[in-house]
């Protein structure tokens, strides 16, 4: 942030061109912390190149309505849309989208190649990549003393564990069963707050690695398997959970409050806790199922879309080009918990700062035999619907009812009933 401050005085000192706009709607970053975080690269931005940014935060499904009308009424105000994998196929089907791959041609930045399918059609790309995300385990020191022998660590000269170089689902199980024994409290769980709920990604990487599965699907071996471990770590008054635990969508304040000691969580919160407080915690990778030697985890990737007629050309390849700077894409990416920048000239040069070994941590994962499962919400009437079945599921789980296969048939059915029919 210190960077960003003096960069943002630098380009502030310069002589501006005449004023210039552009019109950028948001689907990402909706938290109060993640708009001051990016308010600060707008400015930048408008710092450096003259050119007046006009922000609009709103949902996927607002953004698309909005974009919608624009096109119908031929009068495209919208320049530059923020979307995300999950989103993007419905605006690149309507063809709303112009091609970016401008973007090829600059040789100070290489593009990932693991999300072409998802934002390429043909020869033409339709998402300037900015950032892509998995999940991730942090551990509590605290949790140390009662960690199971078969775990693989590294030890320091005074044999204090400073690594994890391996953790399997069923250690982490076992470990939260062991930790409940020696300290007669809960320490591992997942938040399943109802609103923007996020349950259904930790379940279904835990699912994806225990056996086959699908997402979303809740009747599929690996849902039931995964119902099953956590079923028997509830009996065992292993898993945490309650009112702190139903108020929210991430670990953040759990693990901030201690209510977590084991946690497995999206990047980008994790990431945040671990930075931080580094000095309290270990990162590492998903957990691997023993069994089937699998490691699984929801994915995603995030960037930037022209939307085709807009009206101010040049300066909205100006924050194309802006946010994919390997400088810029750097202090991005960190800042919002180490999240993994989709450029290898930024993560070529990672150090060893805390935010940093965050980035390290994901891009592990993503060089290993991963098991990857990239959301697409675009056959679905409702996509938060479909993860209010992942809530309700987990908590009838809480609250002592048995998750046999016919109950998990039965909430398939409400799933299939979700599917936009054809025609």
């Amino acid at each position: 942030m210190i960077i960003l401050i003096c960069l943002l005085a630098l380009f502030s000192c310069q002589k501006k061109a005449e004023a210039k706009v552009l019109n950028l709607r948001l689907t990402g970053l909706q938290q109060p912390e993640e708009k001051t975080f990016f308010r600060t690269f707008v400015k930048l931005f408008e710092a450096e190149h003259g050119i007046k940014v006009n922000v609009i935060y709103e949902s996927p499904l607002e953004a698309y309505d909005h974009i919608k009308a624009e096109v119908d009424d031929k009068d495209i105000q919208t320049d530059v849309v923020m979307l995300d994998t999950a989103n993007l196929d419905k605006f690149m089907s309507s063809d709303y989208l112009e091609d970016v791959n401008y973007l090829d041609d600059l040789t100070d930045r290489t593009f990932v190649s693991s999300f072409d399918s998802y934002i390429k059609k043909g020869h033409k790309t339709y998402l300037a990549l900015v950032s892509y995300d998995v999940y991730l385990t942090l551990i509590n020191k605290q949790a140390l003393p009662y960690i199971p022998p078969s775990v693989d660590v590294v030890r320091n000269e005074y044999n204090e564990i400073i690594e994890i170089k391996e953790l399997s689902w069923q250690d982490l199980f076992f470990w939260a069963k062991r930790i409940k024994t020696e300290t007669n409290q809960a320490k591992f769980g997942f938040p399943y707050g109802e609103v923007s709920s996020q349950l259904i990604y930790p379940l279904s990487g835990l699912s994806a690695s225990v056996d086959d599965y699908v997402l979303p699907s809740v009747s599929s071996i690996g849902f039931f398997k995964a119902m099953s471990y956590l079923q028997d770590l509830f009996e065992a008054d292993a898993l945490s959970y309650g009112p702190a635990f139903q108020s929210v969508t991430q670990p953040t304040t759990l693990l901030e409050s201690g209510d977590l000691w084991l946690s497995y969580g999206h990047i980008g919160p994790i990431g945040n806790v671990y930075i931080e407080q580094s000095e309290d915690y270990l990162i590492t990778s998903a957990p691997k199922d023993k069994v089937t030697n699998t490691r699984a985890t929801t994915a995603g990737a995030w960037g930037y879309a022209l939307i085709k007629g807009h009206q101010n050309k040049e300066s909205a390849k100006k924050w194309l080009t802006f946010m994919t700077d390997k400088e810029i894409n750097y202090l991005y990416t960190t800042g919002l918990g180490g999240i993994i920048s989709p450029i290898f000239e930024v993560t070529n040069e990672l150090g060893n700062t805390p935010a940093d070994l965050v980035m390290k941590a994901g891009l592990k994962m993503a060089d290993e035999s991963l098991v990857t499962l990239v959301v697409e919400t675009n056959n679905y009437t409702s996509w938060d619907a479909v993860k209010h079945i992942y809530v309700d599921i987990y908590e009838d789980l809480l609250s002592g009812v048995y998750i046999n296969q016919m109950y998990l048939d039965e909430k398939q059915e409400a799933l299939d009933a979700l599917l936009i029919k054809e025609g």
